[in-house]
């Protein structure tokens, strides 16, 4: 479908009147379109800020799951040292 013929059939004058038309429905539609749509895009906001503090919890939590890991492994480490003949008894990581 081309635009083409449509815009041709409806000449620059009538394209003008079309475009005046547009901003002026736009102009009075616009406000009352943001005030319907204002809580709707604050309500997405706040979910978005509240999936954002879940995730950085959980991450919080993992990060310290792995840091106790970590821990343990060196723990477990440094005591298996001293049965392989203590060799490196006092290196650090």
């Amino acid at each position: 479908m081309s635009h083409d013929g449509y815009a041709r059939r409806l000449g620059t004058r009538g394209a003008l009147l079309m475009g005046i038309a547009g901003a002026l429905v736009g102009g009075v539609l616009g406000p009352v379109l943001a005030r319907a749509t204002r809580p709707v895009a604050v309500g997405a906001i706040t979910q978005g800020i509240s999936i954002r503090e879940n995730v950085r919890a959980r991450v919080a939590e993992l990060r310290e799951d792995l840091d106790d890991l970590v821990a343990q492994a060196r723990h477990e480490r440094r005591g298996e040292r001293p049965a392989e003949g203590g060799e490196n008894r006092g290196e650090e990581d």
